[in-house]
C-alpha cells in the first residue's frame, strides 16, 4: 500500500509539473483552482430491500477538489478553448439510518453511520466555448471526458446503542463502536478499480486573472468491484475559485538604443540634482527634495519641529499627543484627558452604579453593593431571620412531595421578596433523615425542593434566581438515632444572597 500511495503522488507531482513546463512555454493560461463539493454515489441495486432499506438513506459527502487547470486558445481571440486539468477530488458517500427494534432484548434502537471516504486524482480534458460579457468578462461552458485514477479510501463505520433503564430511578446509556477500513484496487468483490471513466461539466465566469464556476462530474464506468448486483457510479456537484498563477508569453519588442544623459551637477553628492535640491548644500534623500530627514519620517528637519523622534505632518514632525498618559494616543482616545485603558478606548473602567466596585468584577453592576460582597448589595439580617423561619415552618407529609395548601401564604411573602428584588436569589434546600435507602431520600428531597421552587415561580419569583438542590441525608443538623433528631434533620433550608 505505501508503494502504490509513492507511484500515485509521483505520478500527480509529474504531471503537474509537465503541465506547468508547457504553460511556460506555449500560449496558455494556467490556474491554481480548487473549491468545495459533494460527492455521492449513484447506484442502483438489485438485491431484496436495497431501494427500501439502503437507497433512501444515502447521502452526499462534503469534501474539497484542489488542483490546477490550464486555458488553451484554439487561436488569438477565438471564443473556443481547451481547458485540461489535474485535480486531487474527495469523494465518497454518507449511510445514516436508524433501526427500530422495540421489543427486542438487547436495546430499543441503535443508529448507524457509515461515511465512505474516496480520494482520487481527477484528469478531465474539456471544450470550453466562451460568450463575452464586457472587454474583461467573458461567460463560459464547457464539458468532455474524464478518467479518475483511484488514490486512496477509507470507510469509517459507527455504531450507537441505546440501553434501556434496568431499574426505576436508573438512566440509560450510550455505547458507540467504531470501525474503520481502508479500501484496495483489485478485481476481487468489494476492491477498488485502479480507474474508471466518466465525464465533466462546468459553467462559470472568466474574469482574466481569476475565474468562477460551478462544476458537475459523473462516472460512465463502475468504480469498484460490486459485492451485491446492481451498478455503482461516483458522482460530484460543487464550485470553484481559479487564480491565474502562469500565462501566455508576451511579444518581445525590439527596445531603441539606451542613450545615456549627462549626469547633472549634484555638490552634496545626495543622488538629487542641484536643480532639484531644496537643500544642496546637505545630503539629503528623494523622499524630502534632497534635504536631511534625522528621524526618518518623511519631514525635512528644516520644517520638523521634533526632528529627532518621527511623527505625522499634521503635528509638524511630532508624535500623536498622548495628554492623559495612558499608552493610548489622542487620536484614537474617546477620554483623551482622563486616563483609561485600551478597550473602553482609552475612558476609565465604567462603575454604572457607583459603588466603587467596576463593571467587570462586579457581580451586581447595576445596584449599589461593597467591595466585600463583590459589588452586591448585603441582604438584610431581617429578611435573613424571616426567610429562615419561614423555611423551618414548612413540613412535608411522610413520604409525600406535595405542598400543603397551609404554607402558601408565608411562601408567597418568598415570592414577592424575588419577584420586588431582580438581583436577589434563593437557593432551596431539601434535606431528610436517614430512614429508608439513601437514594430514595435524595430522589424526595430534590422533589420537594422542586415543589417549592415551582411554586414561588408561579408565583411571580424569577426562575433564573430560583435553584432547587435535594441533599437527602447527607447534611444532617442532629444524630438519626432519636426521633428528635431526626425530626430536625427533615427540614428546608432557604438561603438568600446576591
Amino acid at each position: 500500500m505505501k508503494n502504490q500511495a509513492l507511484k500515485k503522488t509521483s505520478f500527480l507531482c509529474m504531471a503537474v509539473l509537465l503541465l506547468c513546463q508547457y504553460a511556460a512555454q506555449s500560449q496558455v493560461r494556467l490556474f491554481l483552482t480548487g473549491g468545495p463539493q459533494v460527492g455521492s454515489v449513484e447506484s442502483s441495486g438489485t438485491t431484496a430491500g436495497y431501494g427500501t432499506d439502503v437507497q433512501p438513506f444515502l447521502k452526499g459527502r462534503t469534501s474539497a477538489r484542489i488542483g490546477i487547470q490550464a486555458d488553451i486558445p484554439f487561436k488569438p481571440a477565438s471564443r473556443w478553448a481547451l481547458q485540461p486539468g489535474i485535480f486531487f477530488s474527495g469523494k465518497g458517500s454518507l449511510f445514516q439510518k436508524e433501526y427500530d427494534t422495540t421489543g427486542a432484548n438487547a436495546s430499543p434502537f441503535y443508529y448507524r453511520q457509515t461515511t465512505n471516504k474516496s480520494d482520487y486524482i481527477d484528469i478531465p480534458v474539456q471544450l470550453a466555448y466562451k460568450l463575452p460579457l464586457s472587454k474583461k468578462v467573458n461567460f463560459f461552458l464547457s464539458g468532455g471526458p474524464m478518467i479518475s485514477v483511484f488514490y486512496a479510501s477509507k470507510t469509517v463505520d459507527e455504531l450507537s446503542y441505546y440501553t434501556p433503564p434496568v431499574s426505576q430511578g436508573d438512566f440509560g446509556r450510550t455505547e458507540i463502536r467504531t470501525e474503520e477500513t481502508k479500501g484496495e484496487t483489485g478485481t476481487d468483490p468489494g476492491k477498488f478499480k485502479s480507474a474508471y471513466f466518466g465525464v465533466s461539466g462546468s459553467a462559470g465566469f472568466d474574469f482574466g486573472p481569476v475565474m468562477l464556476s460551478g462544476f458537475f462530474t459523473r462516472g460512465l464506468s463502475e468504480f469498484d468491484q460490486p459485492t451485491v448486483p446492481g451498478s455503482f457510479y461516483h458522482q460530484t456537484v460543487g464550485g470553484s475559485l481559479s487564480i491565474r498563477i502562469a500565462r501566455q508569453k508576451e511579444a518581445i519588442s525590439q527596445k531603441p538604443p539606451v542613450v545615456t544623459p549627462e549626469k547633472p551637477g549634484d555638490k552634496d553628492n545626495d543622488g538629487v540634482p542641484d536643480a532639484e535640491d531644496a537643500c544642496p548644500d546637505e545630503p539629503g534623500s528623494k523622499a524630502t527634495n534632497g534635504c536631511p530627514d534625522r528621524d526618518g519620517d518623511g519631514i525635512p528637519d528644516k520644517d520638523d519641529l521634533c526632528p529627532d523622534v518621527k511623527g505625522l505632518i499634521k503635528y509638524k514632525g511630532c508624535p500623536v499627543p498622548d495628554t492623559d498618559k495612558d499608552g493610548i494616543n489622542d487620536e484614537d482616545d474617546a477620554c483623551p484627558t482622563v486616563p483609561g485603558v485600551a478597550r473602553f478606548k482609552g475612558c476609565p473602567i465604567p462603575d454604572r452604579d457607583h459603588d466603587g466596585v467596576n463593571d467587570e468584577e462586579d457581580l451586581c453592576p447595576d445596584q449599589p453593593g461593597t467591595k466585600e460582597n463583590r459589588g452586591c448589595p448585603v441582604v438584610k439580617e431581617e429578611t435573613l431571620k424571616k426567610a429562615a423561619e419561614i423555611a423551618a415552618s414548612i413540613q412535608f407529609a411522610f413520604g409525600k412531595t406535595t405542598i400543603d395548601p397551609k404554607y402558601h401564604k408565608t411562601l408567597n411573602e418568598i415570592a414577592a421578596m424575588l419577584a420586588n428584588d431582580a438581583q436577589l436569589k434563593l437557593s432551596v434546600e431539601g434535606h431528610t433523615d436517614n430512614k429508608g435507602s439513601a437514594e430514595r431520600n435524595r430522589l424526595v428531597s430534590q422533589q420537594r425542593a422542586d415543589a417549592i421552587r415551582n411554586y414561588l415561580i408561579s408565583k411571580g419569583a424569577p426562575a433564573e434566581n430560583v435553584t432547587a438542590t435535594g441533599f437527602g441525608p447527607d447534611q444532617p443538623v442532629a444524630g438519626n438515632e432519636t426521633e428528635a433528631g431526626r425530626a430536625k434533620n427533615r427540614r428546608v433550608v432557604f438561603k438568600l444572597s446576591y
